[in-house]
């Protein structure tokens, strides 16, 4: 997570335990099904982060979503 989160090309958004929320794309060292690697689970085109464990957003694919714990 902290390569990612040093990284002053990535624009973060949305940070937590496990996920994160960048402005592009993440370097390729840092995707895969390895433990301790992201998988890629959305691309938004709008979204808004208000607390931890609490966003919501529009994919790409124009599909409306919220998440709240």
């Amino acid at each position: 997570m902290s390569g990612v989160k040093n990284n002053p090309k990535n624009k973060i958004y949305y940070t937590d335990t496990d996920c994160i929320v960048v402005d592009g794309e993440l370097e390729s060292q840092f995707i895969g099904k390895e433990l301790g690697k992201f998988k890629l689970e959305t691309i938004y085109k709008e979204g808004l982060f208000l607390a931890p464990k609490v966003y919501g957003g529009i994919t790409t694919e124009g599909k409306e979503f919220s998440k709240v714990k």
